[in-house]
């Protein structure tokens, strides 16, 4: 008489609860990592980077995290020694003998700040880089989109950058600089220029265009 082998029903596996993750594509882009030499000129050398590309401010002087909650262009810089270029201090700290500026600015948009703010802490880096080599160091989260704006403002009043600001920066820095349409906006506003480079709009969580 033969024996049959009956199989055991398997118990059927409960599919986990599904969970919404928000992740933003742009900062998972394969590209630059750490904190990226862009330009030097004289004593005067500019960095950049992303809190999540592993940015270091480990050798820099200078530090403008593009991500912070105030600014005051009669406040705006203070140097190493720890002297008030504008009168009293009070939007800038001390961290690690570094100076350091946050500005606000909202992922995917633009600050609140003019040309002539750009052009006097331009001036203030001149003049520091005077007196001693100058590490400056610009960063936000991605390193893309606010970074990219900055260098390409900065980049091009200190006179590093030839021809098209952006392009120049994503040729310089990271080809996925500058990511809105209003960033591309406020760097022809304020460098007062026409630059044709173009941009690809981040899509948010709910599929439009993530844009300020």
């Amino acid at each position: 008489m033969k024996r049959i082998q009956v199989e055991k029903p398997q118990k059927k596996k409960e599919s986990p609860l599904p969970v919404t993750v928000f992740t933003s594509p742009y900062v998972y882009k394969e590209c630059h990592k750490g904190t990226i030499f862009v330009a030097s000129s004289g004593r005067l050398s500019i960095y950049a980077g992303g809190t999540l590309r592993d940015v270091s401010l480990v050798g820099m002087d200078i530090v403008i995290p593009l991500i912070g909650d105030s600014f005051s262009l009669q406040n705006l810089f203070m140097n190493l020694e720890g002297e008030n270029l504008f009168g009293e201090l009070k939007e800038f700290s001390l961290l690690q003998n570094k100076a350091v500026m946050s500005i606000d600015w909202r992922d995917q948009g633009v600050p609140k700040l003019k040309k002539e703010f750009w052009e006097t802490f331009v001036g203030i880096l001149k003049k520091e880089s005077e007196k001693r080599p100058i590490n400056v160091l610009f960063f936000c989260v991605g390193g893309h989109g606010r970074t990219g704006t900055a260098l390409s403002i900065v980049c091009h009043l200190l006179e590093f950058s030839t021809g098209d600001p952006i392009e120049w920066v994503r040729k310089n820095y990271c080809k996925e600089a500058v990511e809105s349409y209003s960033q591309v906006s406020y760097i022809e506003e304020i460098l007062g220029i026409t630059t044709f480079a173009q941009v690809a709009p981040t899509l948010n969580w709910k599929g439009r265009v993530f844009d300020f």
